[in-house]
């Protein structure tokens, strides 16, 4: 690609987003206040989720929404592991196939677990 045709590729970008409709006040005080109130629903709130795979293996994915930021994560527990059996009866899993999710809150300064929705 040479010169002369990124900088045409990036103008006619520029152009079209430019071409594209802006919204309006009233639509932008709109999507503000659905952002603010999504944010204000997930303060707070983490989600644990496992599963356990073909080999016994449980993946557990970690998502946490707290003081504004977001943070998430993933950890694969062997059978050969340790706390294997610990996350095994946290989360009821017997058998391949099996899933669960714990659903907590961010009351008087500890995470409580919440019935899930």
């Amino acid at each position: 690609m040479q010169a002369d045709d990124s900088k045409n590729w990036f103008q006619k970008l520029n152009e079209r987003i430019d071409s594209e409709p802006r919204p309006s006040a009233e639509e932008m005080e709109r999507i503000r206040a659905e952002r603010e109130a999504l944010h204000e629903a997930m303060e707070g709130t983490s989600k644990e989720i496992a599963f356990m795979s073909d080999d016994y293996a449980v993946s557990l994915k970690f998502w946490t929404y707290k003081d504004g930021v977001i943070g998430d994560g993933w950890d694969l527990v062997k059978p050969t592991d340790s706390h294997y059996q610990e996350v095994c009866s946290r989360h009821g899993l017997e058998k391949p196939g099996d899933a669960h999710t714990i659903r907590m809150k961010w009351i008087d300064g500890q995470w409580v677990e919440t019935p899930e929705k």
